[in-house]
C-alpha cells in the first residue's frame, strides 16, 4: 500500500505544480481527468459527465491496483480500491481534520470534495498518513 499512496501523492503534487491542472483540479476535474488519462497516470471513471475531484482519487487508487497489485478481474480491483480507500478515510479521521478557515472536514471524502481543498492539500493528507504509517 505504500507504493500506492506513494504514487498517488508524486500525481498530486505534479497536478499542484502545474497552473494549468492545479486551477482545472478546482474548477473544473473534468478537465484535470482528462490530462491525467492521457498520460496514463490514472484509470479514466466511467462518467465522464460527471466528474469529481473524488473519481481522480479514485481513478489515481484504480490505476496504482492496476499497476502494483495486477488484479485478475474488475472485482478484485475494485475491492482493493475499496480497501486503499477506507485506510485513508479512517487514518484521516485519526490524524487530523483539516482546516479551511470556518469550516472543518470529517471524513476524507467530504475534505477531498470540498470546493476550497487542493490538490497540494490532498497529497499532505496522503505524506501524514505516509510518515505515521509507513514512516516513510
Amino acid at each position: 500500500m505504500r507504493n500506492h499512496l506513494t504514487d498517488m501523492r508524486k500525481i498530486l503534487n505534479y497536478v499542484d505544480n502545474d497552473v494549468r491542472l492545479s486551477l482545472n483540479f478546482l474548477n473544473d476535474p473534468r478537465l484535470t481527468i482528462n490530462e491525467l488519462g492521457e498520460i496514463g497516470a490514472l484509470v479514466i471513471p466511467t462518467k465522464p459527465e460527471a466528474i469529481s475531484k473524488m473519481d481522480i482519487i479514485f481513478g489515481l487508487i484504480r490505476a496504482t491496483v492496476i499497476q502494483y497489485d495486477k488484479p485478475p478481474d474488475r472485482f478484485e480491483i475494485e475491492k482493493r480500491v475499496k480497501n486503499i480507500y477506507l485506510f485513508l478515510d479512517t487514518r484521516y479521521d485519526k490524524l487530523m481534520w483539516p482546516l479551511h478557515d470556518i469550516h472543518f472536514h470529517t471524513d476524507f471524502g467530504q475534505f477531498v470534495n470540498c470546493p476550497y481543498t487542493t490538490a497540494s492539500e490532498i497529497s499532505e493528507v496522503i505524506e501524514k498518513i505516509l510518515g505515521e504509517y509507513f514512516h516513510a
